[in-house]
């Protein structure tokens, strides 16, 4: 690894003289572009054992969440100052910060993996391990927090836990959660947590209201509603069937919005929508409700607690949404979250933080956060190559740049043949 590339790592983040070597070409393995990243790839580009990297990831879990909080941390520091005066996220509503929870499935080959189990969200079966995610949208950074793990019931009896749902999970999420040791303080009236119908739950929305936050989140169809006091409609309904009786209290409007389309302007796109102020079941303050149509006739119910959001911005803010699917694009497809290749569930969760960790260095600056993950990478490969000629140019120099060359070479080639 070139000087330059340790020292950067260093600078970010810094570990026990026995755990450095192992820690930054696992952590540069990751950031480098790779069909595959495994602990393989990372003996390889280091040419250390395979079984150094198998143990730093089964024995170091505590170390790996540490560092990813420390990343995350500094991250706000540097955007903490700007905070204050950065505009909303969407013009027409007071929100600056996103919180966006989703979870996603890592795949896995067999059930006999650690706390592996049969998952279903929407596609069929999968086995593997699910992970909550939760990432703060601040200005044009998306900043992933360690994300919340499930655990089987089988794997909480072996841990000596209790067990816990997912949302059970996320309300204790909420309730402890303190934005402003990063931030400092501002109005929690600033922040919007985006959920999709996944996590329509009164305990998950009652929590989010408890802080001050707002919440907007696509609904079930089935989820009861029912109009203020003297627009009653009929009494508690299903929010579908609730849109068929307020036609005229909820005319369709259109809305616009935008997406960027490559190597040309940003498109625009055109929505019908309807909005109604309603309660839902199990809240007890006036909500905004939303029912949602794209072209294609699809149809999304959505909730917002904040009465005073126009219709369009509802919409636009929601879309927004799509920001956390982005990063778990990233994670899989380009940073190998799905390719660690161990049994023991500490191992894998020090894997996941290792890749979210790379993803925070990599989106360091704010220019390169508008940048994609696979062009990051590729400047950080120019930079070590860059490096390493640099260094062998000025050998050559040397007395007897020749033979320490000569060497090199041979030991480059032994370490390929191994």
């Amino acid at each position: 690894m070139g000087k330059a590339i340790k020292d950067w790592i260093n600078s970010h983040l810094e570990f026990p003289n026995r755990l450095q070597a192992v820690a930054q070409f696992y952590l540069l393995s990751i950031m480098l572009a790779s069909a595959r990243h495994s602990q393989t790839n990372a003996a390889a580009l280091s040419g250390l054992d395979k079984s150094q990297f198998s143990r730093f990831l089964k024995d170091h879990p505590a170390l790996a969440f540490a560092k990813h909080m420390e990343l995350v941390e500094k991250t706000f520091r540097k955007i903490a100052k700007q905070f204050q005066k950065n505009p909303s996220l969407i013009s027409g509503t007071p929100w600056k910060i996103f919180m966006i929870v989703d979870s996603t499935l890592h795949t896995r080959t067999s059930r006999h993996i650690q706390n592996a189990q049969k998952f279903n969200h929407g596609d069929g079966w999968v086995t593997g391990h699910q992970w909550t995610n939760i990432v703060i949208v601040v200005g044009s950074r998306i900043i992933p927090l360690p994300p919340i793990a499930f655990h089987t019931v089988d794997d909480c009896k072996r841990l000596g836990i209790d067990y816990q749902t997912e949302h059970e999970k996320l309300v204790t999420f909420f309730a402890s959660f303190d934005l402003t040791q990063f931030l400092g303080e501002f109005d929690p009236k600033r922040l919007v947590v985006l959920m999709d119908s996944g996590y329509d739950d009164k305990k998950l929305q009652a929590a989010i209201l408890r802080r001050g936050w707002d919440f907007l989140c696509a609904l079930k169809t089935t989820r009861s509603v029912q109009g203020l006091k003297g627009n009653r409609i009929g009494g508690w309904r299903s929010i579908a069937a609730m849109f068929k009786r307020v036609k005229k209290q909820a005319p369709w409007k259109t809305v616009y919005d935008h997406k960027e389309v490559a190597g040309s302007k940003k498109q625009r796109m055109e929505f019908r929508a309807r909005l109604w102020t309603g309660h839902l079941k199990g809240l007890f303050k006036p909500i905004a409700l939303i029912c949602s149509e794209k072209t294609n006739g699809e149809r999304r119910f959505l909730a917002c607690s904040n009465t005073s959001v126009s219709l369009g911005a509802i919409i636009r803010t929601y879309r927004r949404r799509w920001l956390i699917e982005l990063f778990h694009k990233d994670a899989k497809s380009y940073l190998g979250m799905e390719h660690a290749g161990v049994r023991d569930f500490d191992s894998l969760k020090s894997h996941v933080h290792w890749v979210y960790i790379a993803y925070l260095l990599l989106k360091e600056g704010e220019q390169e956060a508008r940048e994609g993950i696979l062009h990051l990478q590729q400047r950080v490969e120019n930079e070590i190559k860059i490096h390493d000629l640099n260094e062998y140019i000025q050998i050559s120099t040397y007395f007897s740049g020749d033979s320490i060359l000569r060497q090199r070479f041979m030991e480059e080639k032994c370490k390929m043949s191994a």
